[in-house]
This record gives structure tokens, C-alpha cells and sequence, in this order.
């Protein structure tokens, strides 16, 4: 039998619905564009949808087009990024969903953000545009997409910032680092001290 049909609202107005443990897509009428054939799928960015089909990840467009082959692994291991949500009670008929705020539904997928994707493969993290070229090569152990024309890398098992050339912005030295979107600043972590990055302050370090 069928499961039991969980439906929820991305920020796009598209809508994410799952049944049998597949997911699918309604368009802002609530009709079906996309059929429940996927495993995840991300909230539109630049026209594409990132989806996930037997642990390989690509994109298509709303009509179900194949626009990025899948050649992309899954990482389940990224610690990297803010998958928010809120949870919310639809009715008594549907279950518990989630606002998702920017990736999908297991946090394992992200979408194009500032024209550039952070994508895995053969167990690394490298950055491609909406044409499938690779902008930023594929040596990174983890990374976040792009905000404010920086983005957050683990190379080593360390922390760092590189902007879209490439070019490393921090050393990369730290245990951790995240986000503080409201402030615009990059709050880190090293050998147990706290301090905070602010993004008018970075400079490049080095050239890619």
C-alpha cells in the first residue's frame, strides 16, 4: 500500500510530497509537476531542482528535465551548512512536515546559490556553475555553498574560507566554523577559543 502522503512547502511556493518513500513535486496550484520517482529533492535555485536517485545526485528543471546528469555522489558525512526547519501540523489527516528553509529533506542536498553548486564526488567537494563546469576543483573533505561571495571548506580535517576563485581567504587552521548570516560574520573555533570572522575584514591568502 501506499504510504502515508507528507507534503511540504519549500520557500519557491514549489511543494515537496513523498509517497512510498519516494518524492515528488507540486507547482504553486498544488498539482503534481514532478512525479514521487526521487529519493530527495532540493527547492528550486536558478530553474533547477537537485535531486538524489540511488545515492547519485544531479539536476532537472520543473518540466523533469535532465539538465545535470547524475554523476555526483551523496555525502551523508557534510557537517556543513544550516538546514533550518520549522515543524507544523497541517491537519489531523497529515503528518508532522517541515518548512524547509534551504536544502531538503535529510539535509544532504543543496542547490545553486550565488551561481555555484558545492557537489561530491569520489569523496570530495569541488564547485560547479549551472552549465556543469567545474569552477573550483575537487579537493575539499567538506563545503558549504556560497554566501556573500564566501564559502566555508574543510581541507585536512581544518577549517577555511575561499571565495569563488578559489583564492583562500583564512588559513586553513580552524576546528570549526559557521555561519552568523544576521551579522555577516563567520564565528570559529580554535584550540577551544571563540572568535568571530567578519567578512570585510577577510583579504586572499593565496592565489587558487
Amino acid at each position: 500500500g501506499q504510504s502515508v502522503f507528507k507534503w511540504a512547502p519549500y520557500r519557491s511556493g514549489y511543494g515537496l510530497f513523498s509517497q512510498n518513500d519516494k518524492y515528488g513535486l507540486l507547482n504553486r496550484d498544488g498539482e503534481v509537476i514532478i512525479n514521487a520517482i526521487y529519493d530527495d529533492i532540493s527547492d528550486i535555485s536558478y530553474g533547477l531542482f537537485q535531486v538524489e536517485l540511488n545515492n547519485k545526485v544531479g539536476f532537472i528543471d520543473k518540466l523533469g528535465n535532465i539538465k545535470i546528469p547524475f554523476e555526483y555522489d551523496v555525502d551523508t558525512n557534510n557537517v556543513i551548512g544550516m538546514n533550518l526547519y520549522q515543524t507544523f501540523q497541517v491537519d489531523e489527516n497529515y503528518e508532522i512536515s517541515k518548512i524547509l528553509l534551504n536544502a531538503s529533506v535529510d539535509g544532504n542536498l543543496k542547490n545553486f546559490q550565488e551561481g555555484l553548486c558545492a557537489v561530491y564526488k569520489n569523496g570530495f567537494y569541488g564547485f560547479i556553475d549551472t552549465s556543469n563546469h567545474e569552477i573550483i576543483p575537487f579537493i575539499y573533505e567538506a563545503a558549504d555553498n556560497f554566501f556573500k561571495d564566501f564559502a566555508i571548506v574543510k581541507l585536512r580535517n581544518k577549517y577555511g574560507v575561499i571565495d569563488k576563485l578559489g583564492r583562500v581567504y583564512t588559513p586553513l587552521k580552524y576546528d570549526w566554523l559557521v555561519w552568523e548570516r544576521e551579522n555577516s560574520e563567520i564565528r570559529a573555533e580554535l584550540n577551544g577559543k571563540i572568535m568571530y570572522l567578519k567578512l570585510d575584514s577577510l583579504t586572499p591568502l593565496s592565489e587558487p
